[in-house]
């Protein structure tokens, strides 16, 4: 009987010990919270880390649930002990403490993800809440098995650990199952309602009530478990856990908690905002005009004046300017009797040229032996260089022209503000003369059309640019549409070639005599041959040998700068990863050396330094004189479905490539995303995989031009104006030109687009039809209804019609029809989905403005403080967009009306 009452007495007094627990350890979580433990550990996260913010709070819930259940686990362990007599109750007590903040901190909240999923489920009603009680005695057996194996392997011997883990799930799984009949006889849902106080009492009596039977239950099995040792004559401390068991218990727990934080430190990383260093007021550096094409000509045809082989100075307006070569090869100049200023390099051989352009300004031309490539390496060459004095500093010499002589100059300015440069060779017997030009750059606001001078008014207006600033719009050339998979004879007389736009990018890149600028947010890896990449990669490596074979042709050499967009990948939670690829591809095509001092040669390859929000820019610029503004990525599944590859989806596509000042904007916009990138530098590409990798390393990018790209060039041919719009974070040029000049739009508006979405949130529009209204419009449709209401505008969009873009895309259009209907407005405004897949982000405005680039009408690229980096280019060019209006009327008749349309597919309804 004796024994009998103390059996009883463990069991009860430990089951009150760990309901004394649960109450003070769920009582210290909610004294946490209300003291402000969790806004403090919360508020730890920056701001600006909206990710890791969301990531901190079932971190935090963990860490609060964990320390109540180690309160719980603790207080319980200690009456534990002392009901079983030891005199060793640390170690029962820290056994129990972290058990209970274990089972706790995993359990508990997956237990209220549960109950929340249940009361979803059945609507907060209180129909079939038996299903609370089954889930309660399922928590009490999980909840109860973990307890109790932790605390079993930490408190007592190997041999008796079977009796511990059996007491701690029987009883906690029978208290749950109490617990889950009490609830489901008080039901809560409506005894809160009709006897709130009693209800209240009786539901704290179940929640404590596993704590009460498991904890009674282990109480029990302890109690019995000591007893039998004293009746072996052995003392109550010897049943407990030995230190190696405790040891091979901490060893195990390291190799379950180890991954775990690793894998929290991962995910953290992944969701950390990293911002990148963006300039919201940007300007082009141009330092003036490029000098055109050497013309041949004669004595008779032109009035000028060479100087003679041993002439000592040049004179400018009267004696004010005057310019000379020193004994030792330096230029000299001075102005009237002021102090004498020097261009220390390259050095001069005769006397120099020197002439004044319409705002006073010097420029100084002399004949040079050498000049320094794109790594600072000093070179031997034969050319005609000049420097222009700005700002009080003499510019870096630009190459005017390669001789083959030795050749002496003349420049003079005409009454137009035009340079004019003659020059003939000493050695030449025959007199022969060479004419080149550096044109008076002025743009006039009368040549341009409405939409295209609210754009441009817009992006004066928005201080983004220094008040002196002036946009290089006019005296652009376009050059081609470029498209993918490949163009179609109906609307282009382009040739078809093997991988379409690629390989059209691809030749544009092999044109280059100075510099690539290349940008690209995604490029994936080659699985099989040809790829995206290894296209591309391939022109690298043609241009490579092409500085190789003859570096007399490449007298600044040759840079070549790659720059990713730090594209997320989902599969193992790494951040532009793809950059490797890039260089194992430039290995592959024969690239040796990523920067080759003895031929100038310098390829550099970095990611865009931010995350949320990364670069989802695509463009490329050749020589500071062709830009390209793409809509795609270096992606398998733009190719057409029969490629060689394999791999082709048919995705369409577009990019837009002009020639001319423009170009320098884009430097401009390239340069602001590649100041600070994380670059990747390796030394020696010759070795085999898995050695070259160790010459690698990270550095900072910084941004560097040869002089001869900073100098606007103008196409022979250039009559059409090009805009360059560039958006990020911080700059939103492109967001307010677009805006702006489809809000001008008198007569026709022409998109052919993968989204054309409302806000984020309106997705919930599919659930809960009338959720989003026009007050949740994107600045781009509030324009184009705006255009459509004041001026008629008639609008025509074609669009994506699968995955989330689709689901968006048909948001839109539940969302315009009916106000388009109530203004009676419907028969202006039509949109079709895409026959197949799109991927495009182009716009035709007035059939005077055409937009394509990477700017996706859609939330994620547009809002000032956010949003993606983006870019387009614009033209006026007629043949441009009589190209374009043969593309969209062919797309037009292919796509399916918007209530015809089966989600996700090509075929009506």
């Amino acid at each position: 009987m004796e024994t009998q009452n103390q059996s009883t007495r463990s069991f009860l007094i430990t089951g009150l010990g760990y309901v004394a627990g649960a109450v003070v350890g769920y009582l210290a979580i909610y004294l946490f919270g209300q003291f402000g433990l969790a806004t403090w550990l919360f508020n730890l996260v920056g701001e600006e880390q909206t990710f890791l913010k969301l990531l901190a709070i079932p971190l935090i819930a963990w860490f609060m649930l964990a320390l109540g259940g180690a309160i719980t686990g603790g207080i319980g362990g200690w009456v534990l002990a002392n009901s079983i007599g030891t005199e060793r109750r640390g170690k029962m007590t820290a056994g129990s403490s972290v058990a209970f903040a274990g089972s706790t901190g995993i359990l508990v909240m997956i237990f209220l993800l549960f109950i929340s999923f249940i009361a979803l489920y059945n609507n907060f009603t209180a129909e079939r809440i038996e299903q609370y009680g089954i889930l309660f005695g399922l928590f009490g057996l999980i909840f109860g098995l973990v307890t109790g194996l932790i605390q079993a392997f930490t408190t007592v011997r190997l041999r008796h650990t079977w009796r511990v883990i059996l007491a701690s799930t029987s009883g906690f799984a029978l208290g749950g199952v109490i617990a889950g009949l009490i609830v489901r006889w008080i039901n809560p849902l409506n005894g809160l309602e009709t006897t709130p106080i009693l209800t209240t009492l009786v539901l704290l009596l179940a929640l404590t009530l596993p704590y009460f039977i498991g904890g009674g239950a282990l109480g029990l099995t302890y109690h019995r478990i000591a007893q039998r040792t004293i009746d072996a004559g052995e003392a109550v401390e010897s049943v407990q856990s030995p230190r190696w068991q405790i040891v091979v218990v901490a060893i195990l727990a390291l190799f379950i908690i180890v991954p775990i934080l690793n894998f929290i430190d991962k995910i953290s990383g992944f969701l950390t905002v990293m911002p990148a260093n963006l300039q919201s007021e940007i300007s082009p550096e141009t330092t003036g005009i490029r000098w055109s094409d050497p013309i041949p000509l004669t004595a008779e045809s032109i009035d000028f004046q060479l100087p003679s082989s041993n002439s000592e100075m040049a004179i400018v307006a009267g004696t004010e300017h005057q310019a000379w070569c020193s004994p030792d090869g330096i230029i000299q100049y001075q102005f009237g009797s002021g102090p004498v200023e020097q261009i220390d390099f390259p050095s001069c051989i005769s006397t120099p040229a020197i002439a004044l352009d319409l705002e006073g300004t010097p420029h100084i031309v002399w004949y040079t032996l050498e000049v320094r490539d794109t790594n600072g390496v000093t070179k031997p060459g034969s050319m005609l260089v000049e420097s222009v004095r700005q700002n009080e500093e003499w510019s870096e010499a630009v190459i005017a022209a390669q001789t083959e002589g030795e050749a002496l100059a003349s420049l003079s300015s005409d009454a137009d503000g035009n340079l004019i440069l003659v020059w003939t060779e000493a050695a030449d017997q025959s007199g022969a003369l060479s004419l080149s030009i550096q044109e008076n750059y002025q743009c006039s606001e009368n040549d341009l059309s409405p939409a295209e001078l609210a754009g441009l008014e817009s992006i004066l207006g928005n201080d983004t640019r220094p008040p002196d600033s002036e946009v290089p719009f006019c005296r652009n050339e376009f050059d081609r549409i470029i498209y993918l998979p490949n163009p179609d004879p109906e609307y282009s007389d382009q040739a078809v070639t093997p991988n379409g736009g690629f390989d059209q990018v691809s030749e544009l890149i092999e044109q280059a005599q100075f510099e690539v600028l290349f940008n690209v947010m995604q490029y994936v890896e080659t699985k099989t041959k040809p790829s995206p990449g290894s296209i591309f990669s391939e022109s690298v490596g043609n241009l490579y040998q092409a500085v190789k074979a003859n570096p007399e042709d490449y007298p600044r050499g040759m840079t070549v700068r790659i720059l990713l967009g730090n594209y997320p990948v989902f599969a193992d939670f790494t951040w532009g990863s793809q950059i490797i690829e890039v260089i194992k591809d430039l290995k592959t095509v024969g690239v040796e050396k990523m920067v080759d001092p003895e031929i100038g040669w310098r390829v550099e390859v970095a990611n865009y330094p931010g995350v949320y929000p990364h670069s989802h820019n695509k463009m490329l610029v050749v020589d500071g004189k062709l830009a390209a503004s793409l809509g795609f990525n270096y992606n398998y599944i733009h190719f057409a479905k029969d490629h060689p590859s394999g791999e082709g989806d048919d995705l369409f596509d577009l990019g837009l490539s002009v020639v001319g000042p423009v170009a320098q904007d884009v430097i401009t916009h390239y340069d602001d995303m590649w100041s600070g990138a994380d670059q990747i530098h390796c030394e020696d590409l010759t070795l085999p995989d898995g050695q070259w990798q160790d010459t690698c390393e990270e550095v900072i990018a910084t941004n560097d031009h040869v002089p001869e790209v900073l100098r606007a060039y103008l196409p022979p041919d250039g009559n059409t104006n090009a805009f360059s719009l560039y958006r990020s974070k911080v700059f939103n040029e492109a967001d307010d030109f677009v805006a702006a000049s489809l809000a001008a739009s008198t007569e026709s508006i022409e998109l052919i687009t993968a989204n054309f979405s409302m806000d984020l949130h309106c997705i919930l529009n599919l659930l809960a039809p009338g959720f989003c209204t026009l007050a949740d419009s994107m600045p781009y449709l509030e324009s184009i209804l705006e255009a459509v209401e004041k001026n008629h505008t008639h609008v025509r969009v074609i669009m994506e019609n699968a995955n989330s873009y689709g689901l968006e895309n048909r948001v839109t259009a539940a969302v315009i029809y009916p106000e388009l209907v109530r203004l009676g407005l419907e028969d202006l405004v039509d949109l079709r989905f895409y026959n197949g897949r799109v991927h495009a982000k182009s716009a035709l405005i007035d059939d005077s403005l055409l937009i394509i680039g990477s700017q996706n009408f859609q939330y994620s690229a547009w809002g000032k403080g956010g949003g993606l980096g983006e870019n387009n280019i614009t033209t006026s060019d007629p043949q441009a967009i009589a190209e374009y209006l043969a593309l969209f009327e062919t797309k037009w008749e292919e796509a399916i009306p918007v209530e015809e349309a089966e989600y996700g597919g090509s075929t009506s309804k």
